[in-house]
C-alpha cells in the first residue's frame, strides 16, 4: 500500500505526505479515485469523472437476472450503453446520465435491469464528494440548495470538455495510473507492469476480445482497438490474472499522462534511452514499430515499464507539452494558482490566460490522437492538425519559464522559516542578493541553532524580512556549508527568488505584526509556496542545493 501511494505521488520517497496527498486526505474516496477527480477538475470534465468515480467506489449498478429474454440480459444491456466506445467506464457514465434524465427513474431502472437504490446512492455520493472538493479549494462555487443555478454557472469552467469522450479517457489514464496494460505483438498477449500475462475479465463489455488474442498466431497486427488500455482493477482466479473496467486509449496519451509529474532531467535533455529496462515489453512499443525506419529516433522511458520510441522532434514536442501540463498541475496542488483559484485574486499572479492556452492545446492534442487511432476520416481531425502545428511546437524558453513556477521543494522534505534581521541589515541583504545565485549569510547564533535543531535532515528554506519593513526581500535555501571569509563566518545560501514582495498579500496566512520582536518564524509548506509564487523565481527549475545529501538532509562542511 505504501509503495502504491508513492507511485501515485501521494507520498514522497521518504514516506511524507505530498501536496497531492494532502488533497486526497480531504476527499472521501479511495486515493486513486481522488486523484482521478483532481485531473477531472484540471482538464475540464469534472462532472463525468465524478460520476465514474462514485460508481466505481460503490458497486455495479446492474442487477443479475438470468431469466430474462436475450435483449434484456445484463450483458446485452451493457453493450447497448457502451455503444461503439468499447469501454466499461463509458457504460457507467451513460447509465447514470440516462437515469438522471429519465422522467420516471424507477420505471427506467426496471426496464434496464439497473438498481434504483444504487443509482440514488451514487447521486448522493456525487453531492458529498463535490462538497469536499469545494472545501479543499480545488473547486470554487457557491454551496447550498438555494444556489443551484449559480452552482451550475460556476461549475461550467470545470466542465468545458464534459461531453468530449477522448478528454475523459485521458483523465482515466492520468488518474488510474499505474493500472495500464499493453498488447505485446511479439508474444501476442496482454501484459501489465505486475503480470506478464493478463486477460480481460468476463464481466467487461470487451471480454470477447480475449478470443481474438487467443486465436492469433503472433505478428505485428494488433487485434484490439489500441495496443494500450487503462483498467480499474486486477483480480486473480487460480493462476490467471484478469483486468476489470477496461478502456482503450491512444499510446501518445499514455506517454503524456502517465509516470511522475516531474520526469528526470535526462529524459528532457536528451530524450534518449535511460538505464531502466522494460522487462515485460523488452524494448518494444507502438512508436517503436512506427518509427523503426527513421534514423533520427529516440526512446523515452516514462517509468521502468512504459517506454516509447519516436522521432526526436515528436519527443521534444511531447515532453514540452507534458512538462507545461505538469507545471500547472503542481502549482494547483501547491497553492500557487492563477487568479480565481486557490491563490485567490492576486494581481501579481495573473497566469490564468497562459494556463488556459496550455490546457486548450493539451485537450486539442488529446482529441487529435484519439481521432488518428479511432476515426481517421473525421473532418475534426484536419482542423485539430492545423491548430496543433501552431500550438504544440512550444519554445524551450517558454517551457523553462513554466518550470520556474514549480516550487523547488515540491518533492523534498523541507522546513520553512521567515528570518527577521535587524533594521540595519537591509543593506547587507541587498548586498548578498547582488553577489549572484550563491551567497553567504551570517545568521545570529540563536537563529542558526534553532533552525538546525529542528531540521532533522530536511532542507531549510528561509524568507528574509528585515524588521521594520513589511516586505519579504528574498528566499534562499541553506546548502549546509559553513564558509570563512576573512574574519567573517557564515552559511552558504542558494537564492531561490530575489524579487521583494509585500507581506500585505499574505496577512491571512502570516501577519508579521503578530510577531513583533521575534527574529525567527516557522511557516507551513503551503504558505511558503504561496509566497514564492508571487516572487520572481531565479531558475527554480534548475535549482542546485550544493552539499545536500541524497536524502535531502543538511551536511555540514567547512571551507576556507
Amino acid at each position: 500500500a505504501v509503495q502504491y501511494l508513492k507511485t501515485i505521488e501521494a507520498l514522497d520517497q521518504w514516506e511524507e505526505v505530498t501536496s497531492l496527498g494532502c488533497h486526497l486526505l480531504d476527499i472521501p474516496l479511495d486515493p486513486v479515485y481522488g486523484k482521478l477527480l483532481l485531473y477531472g477538475c484540471l482538464l475540464g470534465c469534472l462532472d463525468p469523472i465524478l460520476t465514474i468515480c462514485c460508481s466505481l467506489s460503490y458497486r455495479d449498478p446492474f442487477l443479475i437476472n438470468t431469466g430474462l429474454p436475450g435483449d434484456k440480459k445484463p450483458s446485452n444491456i451493457r453493450k447497448k450503453f457502451a455503444g461503439d466506445s468499447q469501454s466499461d467506464h463509458r457504460i457507467l457514465l451513460n447509465v447514470y446520465q440516462e437515469w438522471e434524465n429519465a422522467k420516471d427513474r424507477r420505471a427506467w431502472s426496471r426496464r434496464n435491469c439497473v438498481s434504483h437504490s444504487t443509482m440514488e446512492m451514487i447521486s448522493g455520493m456525487r453531492s458529498q464528494v463535490l462538497t469536499s472538493l469545494m472545501d479543499n479549494g480545488f473547486v470554487r462555487g457557491p454551496r447550498g440548495p438555494s444556489n443551484q443555478s449559480a452552482d451550475q454557472s460556476n461549475m461550467q469552467q470545470y466542465n468545458l470538455y464534459s461531453n468530449v469522450w477522448p478528454v475523459i479517457k485521458a483523465c482515466l489514464v492520468a488518474g488510474l495510473y499505474p493500472n495500464i496494460a499493453r498488447f505485446d505483438p511479439d508474444s501476442y498477449q496482454l501484459r501489465c507492469a505486475q503480470e506478464s500475462k493478463v486477460k480481460i475479465h468476463h464481466s467487461s463489455v470487451v471480454a470477447h476480445l480475449n478470443n481474438k488474442i487467443k486465436k492469433g498466431s503472433g505478428g505485428a497486427d494488433c487485434p484490439l482497438p489500441s495496443e494500450w488500455l487503462v483498467y480499474t482493477e486486477m483480480t486473480r482466479v487460480g493462476r490467471h490474472a484478469y483486468i476489470k473496467g477496461v478502456t482503450f486509449v491512444p499510446p501518445a496519451i499514455v506517454a503524456m499522462l502517465t509516470g511522475g509529474a516531474k520526469l528526470p532531467a535526462s529524459v528532457w535533455d536528451a530524450a534518449d534511452r535511460s538505464s531502466q529496462a522494460n522487462n515485460a515489453i523488452q524494448d518494444s512499443s507502438d512508436s517503436e514499430e512506427e518509427f523503426s525506419d527513421v534514423q533520427d529516433s529516440v526512446t523515452i522511458n516514462i517509468d521502468p515499464w512504459i517506454s516509447f520510441r519516436m522521432s526526436f522532434e515528436d519527443a521534444q514536442n511531447l515532453l514540452q507539452l507534458r512538462q507545461k501540463l505538469s507545471s500547472i498541475w503542481l502549482r494547483r496542488l501547491g497553492g500557487g494558482l492563477p487568479s480565481g483559484h486557490l491563490a485567490g485574486n492576486n494581481p501579481q499572479i495573473n497566469r490564468e490566460e497562459s494556463d488556459r492556452q496550455v490546457l486548450e492545446t493539451v485537450t486539442d492534442f488529446i482529441q487529435m490522437q484519439d481521432l488518428v487511432l479511432f476515426d481517421q476520416n473525421s473532418s475534426r481531425l484536419s482542423q485539430l492538425k492545423s491548430k496543433a502545428s501552431v500550438n504544440v511546437g512550444m519554445g524551450r524558453e517558454s517551457l523553462e519559464h513554466d518550470l520556474n513556477m514549480i516550487p523547488p521543494w515540491h518533492d523534498q522534505p523541507a522546513l520553512f522559516f521567515i528570518v527577521r534581521p535587524s533594521p540595519r541589515s537591509l543593506s547587507a541583504v541587498e548586498a548578498a542578493k547582488a553577489r549572484g545565485k550563491i551567497s553567504i549569510w551570517s545568521f545570529s547564533p540563536g537563529v542558526e541553532r534553532k533552525m538546525l535543531e529542528v531540521s532533522n535532515g530536511k532542507i531549510i528554506y528561509v524568507f528574509f524580512s528585515v524588521m521594520s519593513t513589511q516586505y519579504i526581500q528574498g528566499c534562499a535555501s541553506l546548502t549546509g556549508e559553513i564558509v570563512h571569509e576573512g574574519s567573517r563566518v557564515g552559511q552558504r545560501i542558494h537564492w531561490v527568488a530575489k524579487q521583494p514582495v509585500s507581506m500585505d498579500n499574505f496577512t491571512q496566512m502570516v501577519d508579521l505584526r503578530d510577531y513583533e520582536g521575534k527574529d525567527l518564524i516557522g511557516i507551513s509548506r503551503d504558505t511558503a509556496t504561496h509566497i514564492l509564487s508571487t516572487m520572481n523565481p531565479t531558475n527554480q527549475g534548475q535549482l542546485e542545493h550544493g552539499n545536500v545529501s541524497s536524502r535531502g538532509g543538511i551536511k555540514q562542511t567547512y571551507r576556507r
